[in-house]
């Protein structure tokens, strides 16, 4: 697997076309939203975080428990930050 075939590769790509060009740790604007270009650990944990909620989700759905709010927020939160278009786990 060549480095423009890895989940951080796509991340960057996304951020220069949906963004644009600022160095790590700065802030840029994405759907309303002020979004800092993560670090490729910083990456790695967000994604950590974002499949971590994605399940929490995905259990009290299948629980037939009630959904919560800050779980909703929390997630779309980390789509901005991880500069996704397409929820993973929302409509």
């Amino acid at each position: 697997m060549s480095d423009s075939d890895t989940p951080f590769s796509d991340y960057e790509t996304r951020f220069e076309k949906q963004v644009g060009s600022i160095q790590p740790g700065q802030y840029g604007r994405f759907n309303n939203r002020l979004v800092k270009r993560l670090s490729a650990h910083e990456f790695i944990e967000q994604t950590g975080h974002y499949e971590a909620c994605g399940n929490e989700l995905l259990v009290a759905i299948e629980n037939g428990e009630t959904l919560s709010e800050q779980l909703i927020v929390k997630i779309r939160t980390i789509e901005a930050n991880l500069i996704l278009e397409k929820s993973e786990y929302l409509p």
